[in-house]
């Protein structure tokens, strides 16, 4: 680094003492005399100390600022030899004038008191004119410095501070001129990451291979911005963290103070740290894929031991009535046969038959649905003819229908060939039908119809099953279809159920990529309306 050197105010003194020199060669070749009121205000009020001696080195002259730079009275030392009043170092420069060449002289002086000042004189030959003669002398121009060398010395002091900080940083530290791109200074951390490259271009010297770090000083860093970047020192293999921000050197040009901090420790602890975090991550995703299964076990669990307390349910209650009845009259006809006529005794038949059609359309639901709850009943659709399936299902529930005297309607002209499996079709109508027998009072009718509907070119058939029952209100047609619930309600000759049937119904028509919809109004009667595809299907597993 070159260390300041402040200059101005001596500058500019030195000027106005060439101005000087310059009025008294006039006033000289003009014959002024020294004791000329124009010369001599002038003279006196000079902002430098003038001093005009002969070739004796006797002062002929002196004005106000010189006698107060050297704190003497100018009517002490007027007549004096200069060696009186100089030291011997300043005097040296005097004795030039002697040979015809001019003296100068900067440095510290002593004045009579005993102070310390610092002053700078120049001393040139001068001819001057005194009554008339000629006399070979000189005149001393003089600068009192002391202000400027006291600030010379602080801002040295300053600098050599702040140098010294610099210089024991741990932190790299380095400045470079903006425009030329020359290393002004390098710190002891510097020097030991990059060489001494002081004096050379940074991007060649420092990043050779990284010229893009820099870009090579663009101006568009005088936005006094700080940057940070982060780069990888090959050569050293190391991670360097780079701060810059503008500022202005001490010879005032336009530089860029970079500081680099090594981050290499904290780089790899990062990578570390990033590789721990995808482990823990790995290990947290295989934990909640765990736990997730777990959860799904647990919940098949609870839902295979609600199918077990709800088959033992049906099993202890719902199929304990019709089988009870059976037993019972059973027992009555066989203890008592002797004593019944023909007609009694097919009196008795007729609720046997009633109780074990009940207690076979349970068992078959409760095997339906059982299967269908642990996942073992099998899909095997195949060509059916729908009137085949629907008067099988009517001649089921015939009897049940006749025994309250309602009229069962079916006429099929359409012949629908469906690909259905045939167990879920029937378990499907059976169901249907034998509701519609059970909610509808003696005299009713129960109607069943087919037709075909095309929808966005989509052929799909509907059975309908139609009935002049009790109906359902809005509030139960949503519990009907819900598997939580297993809702169910007496008939009107109190006809039990599981709350299995709609349930049922609903599953198997799904998986047939099909739909079920009802219609109904309370005292007037229900409408269930099944849509089928017609043709080959994708089942819905």
């Amino acid at each position: 680094m070159k260390n300041p050197n402040p200059q101005f105010e001596i500058d500019a003194l030195r000027q106005e003492n060439e101005a000087l020199k310059k009025e008294l060669e006039i006033l000289n070749k003009a014959d002024v005399k020294p004791d000329c009121k124009d010369y001599q205000k002038l003279f006196m009020s000079l902002s430098v100390g003038i001093l005009i001696f002969d070739e004796d080195f006797i002062i002929r002259e002196a004005n106000n600022k010189m006698c107060e730079i050297f704190q003497v009275d100018r009517n002490f030392i007027i007549g004096k030899g200069i060696n009186k009043m100089e030291e011997n170092k300043v005097m040296a420069a005097f004795r030039k004038t002697k040979n015809g060449v001019s003296g100068f002289y900067e440095g510290e002086y002593i004045t009579k008191s005993g102070l310390k000042t610092y002053i700078s004189a120049e001393i040139n030959p001068y001819i001057f004119s005194e009554n008339g003669r000629q006399i070979k002398g000189g005149i001393a121009t003089i600068i009192d410095i002391t202000d400027n060398k006291m600030a010379e010395n602080a801002v040295n002091k300053s600098f050599a501070t702040f140098q010294t900080v610099l210089m024991n940083l741990k932190t790299a530290v380095y400045c470079v001129d903006a425009h030329t791109h020359e290393v002004l200074f390098m710190n002891t951390k510097s020097l030991e990451i990059f060489g001494n490259q002081t004096g050379k271009e940074c991007w060649k010297a420092l990043y050779p291979k990284k010229i893009k770090i820099c870009a090579k000083c663009s101006l568009s860093i005088f936005s006094n911005k700080n940057k940070t970047k982060d780069t990888f020192l090959k050569r050293k293999d190391i991670w360097l963290s780079h701060s810059d921000t503008y500022i202005e050197w001490i010879d005032g040009r336009q530089a860029i103070l970079v500081t680099a901090e090594n981050i290499t420790e904290t780089k790899r602890a990062r990578s570390v740290i990033e590789n721990q975090n995808k482990q823990l991550e790995q290990s947290l995703s295989t934990s909640i894929e765990q736990y997730q299964k777990i959860n799904l076990l647990a919940k098949q669990l609870k839902e295979d031991a609600e199918t077990k307390d709800r088959i033992f349910s049906i099993i202890g209650h719902d199929l304990r009535g019709p089988m009870g009845n059976i037993k019972n009259l059973l027992d009555l006809v066989i203890t008592d046969f002797d004593n019944f006529s023909k007609q009694q005794i097919f009196g008795f038949i007729d609720p046997i038959r009633h109780s074990a059609g009940t207690a076979y359309i349970l068992l078959e639901n409760l095997l339906h649905w059982a299967k269908s709850q642990i996942g073992i009943i099998k899909f095997e659709p195949e060509a059916i003819a729908l009137s085949d399936v629907i008067e099988e299902t009517v001649s089921l529930i015939s009897a049940a229908a006749n025994s309250k005297n309602i009229t069962l309607d079916f006429e099929d002209e359409n012949d629908f060939i469906i690909y259905a499996d045939e167990n879920m079709i029937n378990a499907i109508f059976r169901n249907l039908a034998g509701n519609a027998v059970k909610f509808t009072p003696s005299g009713g009718k129960v109607s069943i119809s087919t037709k075909k509907v095309i929808n966005k070119g989509i052929v799909n058939v509907e059975i309908t099953v139609k009935d002049t029952g009790i109906g359902i209100s809005k509030e139960n047609i949503k519990k009907m279809f819900d598997k939580e619930q297993y809702f169910t309600t007496y008939g009107t000759k109190n006809e039990k159920g599981s709350g299995l049937g709609m349930i049922l119904c609903k599953e198997f028509t799904e998986r047939h990529s099909g739909s079920i919809k009802v219609q109904s109004t309370e005292n007037k009667g229900s409408v269930f309306t099944i849509s089928l595809p017609e043709k080959k299907h994708k089942a819905i597993l």
